[in-house]
């Protein structure tokens, strides 16, 4: 007589987010990595299956189980907002849809190759701050009052 097997799915219910001390006044995650995530949910398994999970497209730097209802994210560098959550426990993926969000970038300086900037453009600008991103993405816009440069 054959035997049916059933189990239920992982799903993920929340996060937790642990900032690290470099960010202690933001609810965002630094975007040179290091933050916490804990992924709270069900069915993550009994034992350890080698979860992984994701940020957005970014592998965390470390997937740790933690129990059934428990998993630990290492955050890797990364930028943006608005970044869903993907874990993979054995052969199952789950997905929780903008769970989280990186600090926007900041300027702190902006340097131009001569004082005052001419009106029609065409200087060089240096632009200094955080939260830039670690890796070049290719073409960079910056807007300087209306103007798209």
């Amino acid at each position: 007589q054959a035997r049916a097997f059933n189990y239920s799915a992982p799903e993920i219910t929340a996060v937790d987010v642990e900032l690290n001390v470099s960010a202690p006044n933001s609810s965002r995650l630094s975007p040179e990595g290091g933050d916490v995530v804990d992924i709270v949910g069900l069915n993550f398994g009994l034992d350890d299956m080698t979860p992984e999970a994701r940020l957005g497209g970014t592998a965390c730097v470390e997937t740790t189980w933690q129990s059934d209802t428990s998993l630990r994210c290492l955050t890797a560098k990364g930028m943006g907002g608005a970044k869903d959550i993907v874990a993979t426990i054995s052969l199952a993926q789950v997905t929780l849809m903008e769970a989280v969000s990186y600090q926007t970038p900041t300027v702190a300086t902006l340097l131009g190759a001569g004082s005052p900037v001419p009106a029609i453009g065409g200087a060089d600008l240096t632009v200094y701050g955080a939260g830039f991103g670690s890796v070049d993405h290719g073409e960079l816009q910056v807007r300087v009052g209306d103007s798209l440069s």
